[in-house]
């Protein structure tokens, strides 16, 4: 195949895409948690693999698929109520992904020639997985959007960073919540801010335990999580008692745990949400330091 006609090959599945997006998935998806966008993505997956192994296709050709099957994770994840065992079925369904070892086909050479993408193998690698779940997080975030979709898809990437899915990656989603939650000014009666401690709260019930090793690991950041408007990595209130270390850190993980106790004793009325959030981040300290 030449480039050209690799191309327009690229382009049609692109068009396909587009048109199954709209037509078939958006509808599935309106369903919530009933929706069987679980099954597509499995079939996706499935047909993919056999169409590698069968056609001397380039693998340019696959690349454009794969991003399809984290469509429709990131969508499915969207739809369906955070604590609902739906999310830990999609959760699973990575891991049987990653967990189906390397495409390989035997090529017109007659050796064997394994499925590599410029993000990595099919499938144990996920390529591409870590960069679509980021553009379709940040998509959340418009305003069009049902902010409950956000909360939705901040519990699966909880999810999959509890399991180190794609290794740290997905844990740096919690760590850019936590900063605009923990570490900027807020209006603690506003409906904004109010978000950010919901989604704080399904971060500490999901990952909790993973935001705490990484910070006393003192892990690094990568990036890509970054909300529109959001330039410093490190939040001012935090930046004010001295934390400068960009990514996780013992003592930024101390601030927020601070911050969330000082915040619950605030002489205001005391905002449900945060006082939980408080309680939690106390208790996985202890888990590790015990009563301080």
């Amino acid at each position: 195949m030449d480039d050209s006609s690799l191309q327009q090959a690229i382009a049609g599945i692109a068009k396909v895409s587009e048109i199954a997006r709209r037509d078939m998935f958006e509808p599935e998806a309106m369903r919530g948690n009933d929706n069987t966008l679980w099954q597509t993505m499995v079939s996706c997956i499935r047909a993919l693999s056999r169409r590698y192994v069968m056609s001397d296709h380039p693998i340019q050709f696959f690349e454009a698929e794969i991003h399809d099957a984290w469509y429709l994770f990131a969508r499915a994840s969207s739809s369906i109520d955070a604590d609902h065992p739906a999310q830990d079925r999609l959760v699973r369904l990575i891991l049987w992904a990653r967990e189906l070892g390397t495409l390989h086909r035997t090529a017109r050479s007659r050796e064997y020639e394994d499925a590599v993408t410029g993000q990595g193998r099919i499938w144990c690698d996920l390529p591409f997985f870590v960069p679509d779940i980021q553009d379709a997080w940040k998509k959340t975030m418009n305003p069009t959007v049902p902010v409950a979709h956000r909360y939705n898809l901040a519990a699966g990437i909880a999810r999959l960073a509890s399991l180190r899915v794609c290794n740290d990656a997905f844990a740096e989603c919690g760590l850019e919540i936590m900063k605009d939650a923990l570490e900027t000014p807020q209006e603690l009666s506003s409906s904004a801010c109010l978000l950010l401690f919901n989604l704080a709260h399904v971060w500490l019930r999901y990952a909790g335990d993973q935001l705490l090793l990484l910070s006393l690991a003192h892990s690094p950041v990568h990036g890509g999580w970054e909300s529109e408007g959001s330039a410093r990595p490190i939040g001012p209130l935090a930046q004010d008692v001295g934390i400068d270390k960009e990514g996780f850190s013992k003592a930024r993980f101390i601030f927020w745990k601070e911050r969330l106790i000082v915040l619950r004793m605030e002489p205001a009325e005391e905002i449900e949400i945060i006082s939980q959030c408080a309680s939690m981040v106390t208790f996985l300290w202890e888990i590790y330091f015990g009563p301080s």
